[in-house]
């Protein structure tokens, strides 16, 4: 549904996921990320360059591997920040990725599989106005076991 069909189908919506309106131009500069015991951390730095105080909501998506255990969507939303500038000011902006946001639901197991393999992340202003690139490795932990699904016996 929505903007993953789309992005699946190959179909330019009108107004695509994420589209805002804003009287202010945004800038997205120095994407780095870093690994943490459980889940990964994005920073990269917002600038509004526009004239006029403004509020954008920045987006990450990722992508599969080249090779996905199951059927995968192109990009799927996986964090998000509403920042608010003042023109000409720019920020330091922190979304941190979960380690379940990196998985599937395998109704086999009955629990979260984590997807490994290098992965497209995207950040940008909406499902299609990417701004930035990068690759995410997503590696098992040997102490993780499971991704903490909670089921009943």
């Amino acid at each position: 549904m929505g903007y993953r069909w789309y992005d699946q189908q190959n179909i330019a919506p009108l107004f695509p996921f994420g589209h805002g309106l804003s009287y202010a131009r945004f800038e997205y500069s120095d994407l780095t990320i870093r690994r943490t015991a459980l889940r990964f951390e994005l920073t990269f730095t917002l600038r509004n360059a526009g004239s006029r105080e403004g509020a954008e909501v920045a987006q990450v998506y990722l992508g599969p591997p080249a090779d996905p255990p199951v059927s995968m969507v192109p990009k799927s939303l996986v964090g998000f920040r509403r920042v608010d500038l003042s023109a000409g000011r720019n920020v330091r902006v922190r979304i941190p990725i979960e380690e379940r946001q990196l998985a599937y639901w395998s109704e086999i197991r009955h629990d979260w599989v984590l997807v490994e393999g290098d992965r497209p992340l995207y950040v940008g202003s909406s499902s299609r106005d990417i701004r930035l690139v990068a690759t995410l490795r997503v590696t098992k932990h040997e102490s993780r076991q499971s991704l903490g699904a909670r089921r009943s016996r």
